[in-house]
């Protein structure tokens, strides 16, 4: 981690680690790794983003850890993630904290970072 910046996938690993919970960080991941995950209700985070952003001259990247949550093939993933607007609508998914990605915009932010995963457990 550095503080104010950025948290790495290493860095979550040990945090965990820290507090007696197994995980593992790898790269290279696989859309299959995230479903058979998901099927042995295996908890996996995941590391996506954009990190070398511009815009108008100025530096906009970014990067973002989400936890892996359900995927459906026509919809895409969704996942729990600690930066989604919450929703005052109990029927809606953001008011669980929850959100949808598309399979195409998520591969594409997910290889960005190296499709970069985090096992838990």
């Amino acid at each position: 981690r550095i503080p104010n910046w950025a948290t790495f996938p290493w860095g979550i690993v040990h945090t965990l680690r820290k507090r007696g919970i197994p995980a593992r960080w790898r790269p290279f991941g696989t859309v299959e790794r995230l479903r058979k995950n998901l099927l042995e209700d295996q908890v996996t985070i995941v590391m996506v983003g954009e990190p070398l952003r511009w815009d108008g001259g100025r530096y906009r990247g970014w990067a973002h850890a989400k936890v892996v949550f359900g995927h459906v093939a026509e919809r895409g993933f969704v996942f729990v993630d600690p930066a989604v607007r919450r929703s005052s609508d109990p029927n809606r998914l953001e008011y669980h904290g929850l959100t949808w990605q598309g399979l195409e915009e998520f591969v594409r932010q997910w290889r960005n970072l190296c499709r970069v995963y985090v096992e838990v457990g």
